[in-house]
């Protein structure tokens, strides 16, 4: 069964999730729209950083 974690990061959810080998998969999410998957959190967040800021 696979395992995830949520945590709300400026009004986004970024959602933890494990895969093989005890690596994570990160993906953000806002009102049930998908942003994107990244290897690691701070790339989660500063994507969400990126689509604040308008660029």
């Amino acid at each position: 069964m696979e395992s995830a974690n949520c945590r709300n990061y400026r009004g986004h959810i970024v959602i933890a999730r494990k895969i093989t080998f005890g690596r994570y998969r990160f993906d953000v999410w806002r009102q049930g729209e998908h942003f994107g998957r990244f290897r690691d959190d701070i790339a989660a967040e500063l994507h969400v950083d990126k689509l604040l800021r308008g660029d």
